[in-house]
């Protein structure tokens, strides 16, 4: 009995001397995350295919590690998505009035809130994000002069997967794929004649979708956390 208990005890000690040296090399403070970069983006649905809208993106973050393994992170962005479809340049196409252009800007106000894994100088990431569409109805370039399309929905709600690679161990360079979970906006045409796929592909095939890679810079402020093996240091003794 006498040993079960001393037992106990000591294994107490041990996890919160564990605990206590934890707290002391990660920073569970929050910490501010800055990022910017740029955003190749198209738009399923609308019969243009590629990554050929060029879009910036410009974010204000907060990031708290939970262990060595697992942080989260909590953000505010801005970022233009949409699509772009060029003339084709052939001789054959440029005199034919079938030749399409068509290029859309979707600015979007979104607030992202991901999970980030960490191992060694990679990092992954999943989460999700709501967007609020600043200028609605958008401006759509086709052929014809430009026009309001007042078809799209204000908010956007997505999926986000990524990965990273820590530069150093406060920048990170972050290549991110997000996904719209709910259609931005109906089909232009009838549905009549669309194929929307086998089950369950045919759920999710109802309108306009946002697909877009966002390569990104992020830098998060240094930790002021004190380390076991750096002690604050003590003032002289006057």
């Amino acid at each position: 009995m006498k040993k079960s208990i001393f037992l106990t005890i000591l294994s107490f000690c041990l996890f919160t001397n564990h605990l206590k040296t934890q707290a002391q090399v990660i920073d569970q403070t929050f910490r501010p995350v800055f990022s910017a970069g740029m955003i190749a983006s198209q738009v399923d649905g609308d019969t243009y295919g590629g990554y050929s809208k060029i879009g910036y993106f410009l974010g204000l973050g907060i990031n708290r590690q939970l262990s060595r393994l697992l942080e989260v992170e909590f953000a505010l962005t801005l970022l233009q998505k949409g699509a772009r479809h060029n003339y084709a340049l052939d001789s054959a196409s440029r005199n034919n009035p079938a030749n399409p252009f068509y290029l859309s800007r979707l600015s979007y106000l979104e607030i992202p809130l991901v999970f980030k894994f960490n191992y060694k100088k990679f990092k992954a990431e999943v989460g999700g994000a709501v967007g609020y569409l600043i200028d609605n109805p958008p401006y759509v370039s086709t052929n014809n002069p430009t026009v309001i399309d007042n078809g799209y929905k204000s908010l956007d709600f997505s999926y986000i997967i990524g990965a990273g690679y820590k530069l150093s161990p406060n920048v990170l360079l972050n290549l991110r794929f997000e996904y719209s979970i709910l259609p931005i906006r109906p089909y232009y045409t009838s549905t009549v004649g669309i194929y929307h796929g086998q089950f369950p592909f045919s759920l999710f095939n109802r309108g306009l979708y946002n697909n877009l890679l966002q390569l990104t810079l992020n830098y998060r402020l240094p930790s002021k956390v004190t380390t076991a093996e750096t002690p604050p240091s003590i003032p002289n003794a006057q």
